[in-house]
């Protein structure tokens, strides 16, 4: 006999909301639960250099071409 089934967790997985981050959380959540048979759920993450019209430089970043 036997006992209850037990649910899987749902795990959370934040990722910014651009066409490539996206895919790239899609490829990770995917070989999350291939490897662990858990549902993964990709939540929408906006940052503060998603949202700032300011110049990476000023609020503290460095250009890539630097």
């Amino acid at each position: 006999m036997s006992g209850p089934a037990v649910s899987k967790p749902v795990l959370r997985l934040g990722t910014r909301k651009s066409p490539m981050a996206i895919a790239q959380s899609e490829s990770v959540a995917g070989l999350i639960t291939e490897r662990t048979g858990a549902r993964v759920e990709l939540v929408g993450l906006t940052s503060f250099g998603d949202v700032s019209q300011a110049q990476l430089t000023q609020i503290g970043g460095t250009p890539a071409s630097s």
